[in-house]
């Protein structure tokens, strides 16, 4: 169940990057699309003491060129412990190698 709401959710999100161009052309400059992977560790102090997390995460992100320097990024990560993560990112290309989210 939750490996089919995931996959709508993403198929949903990329057709809704899609709807806001009059022509829909998928070409390797203004679409790109991937698997992610990685490890997260957190460490985080208070008043009652100290609260350090390790979780692995997966998930699939789809990006769009909007202009020649600015891409929108929308990302679906799910992490060890059930926690789904959905991030819209906005992505500004200050070089060829180097973005700014």
């Amino acid at each position: 169940m939750k490996t089919q709401f995931i996959t709508l959710f993403t198929l949903l999100s990329v057709s809704i990057i899609f709807a806001q161009d009059s022509e829909v052309s998928v070409d390797s400059k203004s679409f790109d699309f991937g698997i992610r992977h990685g490890y997260i560790a957190t460490a985080l102090s208070n008043e009652n003491g100290n609260n350090t997390n390790q979780d692995i995460y997966f998930g699939l992100f789809a990006t769009k060129r909007l202009s020649e320097k600015f891409s929108l990024q929308i990302e679906t990560n799910i992490r060890q412990y059930s926690v789904i993560e959905i991030p819209l990112l906005l992505k500004y290309k200050l070089t060829n190698k180097f973005d700014i989210y």
